[in-house]
């Protein structure tokens, strides 16, 4: 077995990064035996919807801490900008560092940001870059773009979208900076917590693994990167939401700039500030944001995110949760007149993250005329029902009503709370 074994994401760009992360272990202890380990993220399986409303960024982290736990690997190789504001406990980030360029890439054969015709159509899956796009273009129109960066490049080359926008550290990394038709500058589209650094993380309790990363470390882009992601951590905000954070180093001082948006661009809360001391520069940051009213706006986003998504007839649309008898009811009769079952990867760990706080769960009974009756719900039903069809066959009379063997559960209709 090699002597260090490093988790990564099948993607090309992930396996990219942690074929580096190998080649500089291998360089800084030569002899040392480094292996990859590749998994499939629930990030990568879920491509249906957009990071925001499929759980966030962190779907790319969680196999690979899973793995750590489970002694699979022994370290993980992460961009910085999937790794939540808050690690798990028992995880550390002994090496934040390898920063790229932190800019985003506008890639277009139609023309650049400024010269694109009105009502061009823009692929990307970040509320972030959505919201700062719209500030500077509100005659675009962005649409959602999953996928890997081939991936993506393949959907423009193939004229789904008039242009997308990727980080331009993805493209360099991969040889692919000649497709970038403009590097979007910080000041116009300002970068997410932590993009273009990579961070190599470990058991906290694994000091042989973290002696072995010392070499690696590079405290300069630690501290701005620590300072970007403080940012999120403090204002309660995860990297799903439409927050940026840029830190650089000048001189002695630290320059860290700020923002947060609505989806649509029309709102831009701005902070910046400059001091000697990284936690100042973050305190300043989050006390002006909060002045401009920050937490009102972070409130407005987490209940959008929190209302009811229901695909009815291949839509999603999207509701505030009602509460009272009446209101639960009526849902019941929304859903059981149009059932849709929810799209989910294989087993039901993906399902229950993806819905962090409650999962409502809605089994569907199959009736003598090949209709489908709403079993009886409630939270404490909805655990039950999960965990009844997780072990149990779906009913071969109602094959319309299941999705075996692909989720392995009855077709089930989901609200949030």
């Amino acid at each position: 077995m090699a002597d260090v074994r490093i988790a990564t994401r099948k993607s090309q760009l992930a396996v990219w990064q942690a074929s580096f992360v190998k080649g500089e272990l291998e360089r800084a202890h030569p002899g040392l035996d480094v292996a990859l380990v590749g998994l499939t993220t629930a990030g990568d399986r879920w491509l249906d919807a957009p990071l925001s409303e499929a759980g966030g960024k962190g779907l790319f982290v969680n196999e690979l801490e899973a793995a750590l736990l489970r002694g699979d690997a022994d370290l993980a190789v992460h961009s910085m900008k999937d790794v939540p504001a808050v690690l798990g406990e028992g995880f550390a980030l002994p090496v934040i560092g390898f920063r790229e360029d932190v800019r985003d890439a506008w890639i277009s054969p139609r023309g650049r940001l400024d010269d694109i015709r009105s009502g061009a159509v823009v692929g990307s899956s970040s509320l972030r870059r959505k919201a700062q796009i719209l500030a500077l273009r509100p005659d675009l129109e962005v649409r959602p773009i999953r996928g890997n960066v081939d991936t993506r490049l393949a959907k423009l080359d193939a004229g789904e979208f008039d242009a997308i926008v990727l980080a331009m550290a993805g493209l360099r990394r991969l040889g692919w900076a000649d497709r970038a038709d403009e590097a979007i500058g910080v000041a116009r589209c300002l970068p997410s917590a932590g993009q273009g650094a990579l961070g190599i993380e470990a058991l906290s309790g694994n000091e042989s693994i973290i002696d072995l990363l010392a070499p690696l470390r590079d405290p300069a882009a630690a501290t701005c990167v620590t300072a970007e992601r403080s940012v999120s951590a403090a204002l309660g905000a995860d990297c799903s939401l439409p927050l940026a954070a840029y830190a650089e180093l000048q001189g002695e001082r630290i320059w860290l700039r700020a923002l947060l948006a609505s989806p649509d661009g029309q709102t831009l809360l701005r902070a910046e500030a400059r001091s000697l001391s990284a936690k100042e520069s973050v305190r300043q940051v989050v006390t002006s944001l909060n002045a401009s009213g920050a937490a009102d706006l972070l409130d407005r986003l987490k209940q959008c995110a929190s209302g009811s998504l229901v695909r009815n007839r291949g839509r999603r649309h999207w509701r505030k949760p009602s509460r009272g008898l009446a209101s639960s009811r009526s849902r019941r009769r929304s859903y059981a007149s149009n059932p849709w079952p929810l799209n989910c990867p294989r087993g039901l760990s993906t399902l229950r993250s993806f819905c962090p706080p409650m999962l409502c769960a809605w089994p569907l009974k199959p009736s003598r005329d090949g209709s489908a009756e709403p079993l009886p719900w409630g939270a404490g039903l909805a655990k039950h029902w999960l965990n009844r069809a997780s072990r149990q066959q779906p009913p071969k009379s109602s094959p319309a009503r299941v999705c075996w063997p692909a989720c392995r559960t009855w077709r089930i209709s989901a609200c949030f709370w």
